[in-house]
């Protein structure tokens, strides 16, 4: 059908066979924002597949008057929540398409809340700093401002590579932590995410591909289960008082799944943008992901408890990524963000990736950007929330 506002332009709703045409978009788009392509093919699929996603009606990808694709634009919201997230890209020079695509995502956002039984919904948008017609599009409509995020990260290569330290030698000099193999070599299905801070975050407000507002946040044993430091987990080899340890996730033990679920919603329960999402839930999205890599799911636990995990996400890309970084309240502050991180970059490492990469909300309250600098990430780019209510 022809795309309101936009002479000569033609739109229709996505399947799977447009993921290839979705990709010269947003790609296109990343170069001219971000100075290189950052959406993966496994993210599109993932954003096509999403739960709650029915991309014949839900994302729509525009062509213009010569009939090349030119831009897209989707709505998410995995959890079936309030809140909604819709994003809109357009290849250079393309800038007339963003208003007509958001024309077309409010009034199925309305539609949406309404099939959900919300009387009103709250309807998110990202946008990186410098995307001026795409924030003058969401202006018009309505949309304020609300906070910013960085997408952070750090090389894996050279002088500072993170390495599988040697029985007995924390990896750091640092804070004894320790990787076990476990987990399960097999896949669900994982989507493109990120952390919102060390003690906090489901990927529901960090910097997904692309910089904005995300959507639509595991494979085998790390080196061979090779250890990152000493110590049985979570018992110093002296007798003293027990410091956390690190280990791979028993992805096949569905009691330690729903603990780590329990952790991410716990710990996440205390931050402003707060969803809750069931266990039943939150395995459903896993299951619609491309891949899983189980490696690079860590928990830190003492005496044989849970007290922190960071679940990581397949990009296909040679980017490590951190999705969720989570540790429970009482036990912050005590090195075990840091710990689960350098325990993942040294997975990464190990695996041949470049560099490891997460998203962090700035107004985060638990010092995440601290940690993050701390360990020696630094901000690749900036990207805008914006938002607005939208009723039935």
């Amino acid at each position: 059908m022809e795309l309101q506002g936009c002479p000569g332009w033609t739109v229709r709703g996505c399947t799977l066979r447009d993921v290839a045409a979705i990709l010269t978009v947003t790609r296109a788009g990343d170069e001219a924002t971000l100075g290189e392509p950052d959406w993966t093919e496994d993210e599109v699929v993932a954003t096509l597949t999403a739960p709650n996603q029915d991309p014949a009606r839900d994302s729509w990808l525009a062509f213009d008057p010569g009939g090349a694709p030119s831009a897209w634009a989707y709505v998410d919201n995995p959890e079936r929540g309030d809140r909604e997230n819709v994003e809109v890209y357009a290849a250079p020079g393309r800038a007339e398409a963003y208003g007509p695509l958001l024309d077309l995502a409010l009034p199925r956002v309305a539609e949406r809340a309404r099939e959900a039984g919300h009387p009103r919904v709250t309807l998110r948008a990202g946008a990186v700093a410098s995307e001026l017609d795409y924030i003058a599009a969401l202006t018009e409509r309505g949309f304020v401002f609300r906070k910013r995020h960085a997408r952070m990260t750090r090389s894996l290569t050279g002088p500072d590579e993170p390495t599988l330290a040697a029985p007995g030698v924390p990896a750091d000099g640092g804070e004894t932590a320790r990787v076990e193999g476990g987990g399960a070599a097999g896949a669900a299905e994982v989507d493109p995410v990120r952390a919102d801070g060390e003690e906090s975050g489901l990927g529901t407000t960090g910097v997904p591909a692309g910089g904005k507002e995300s959507a639509p946040g595991a494979t085998g044993v790390a080196a061979g289960g090779d250890e990152l430091a000493s110590g049985a987990t979570g018992v110093r080899a002296d007798g003293g008082e027990a410091v956390p340890g690190v280990r791979v996730v028993r992805a096949d033990d569905e009691v330690e799944m729903r603990r780590f679920h329990e952790v991410l919603q716990a710990a996440f329960a205390d931050t402003p943008d707060f969803q809750p999402v069931s266990y039943e839930a939150w395995r459903e999205s896993l299951a619609a992901l491309p891949s899983i890599s189980w490696d690079e799911w860590l928990v830190s636990e003492i005496s044989g408890q849970i007290i922190g995990v960071l679940q990581s996400a397949d990009r296909g890309n040679d980017e490590g990524w951190v999705k969720n970084l989570a540790v429970l309240r009482e036990h912050r502050r005590h090195g075990v963000g840091g710990a689960l991180l350098r325990a993942a970059f040294a997975i990464y490492a190990a695996k041949g990736r470049t560099s490891a990469g997460l998203g962090v909300d700035l107004t985060n309250p638990t010092g995440a950007y601290s940690l993050y600098s701390g360990l020696g990430m630094s901000v690749a780019f900036g990207a805008d929330l914006y938002e607005r209510t939208v009723e039935p």
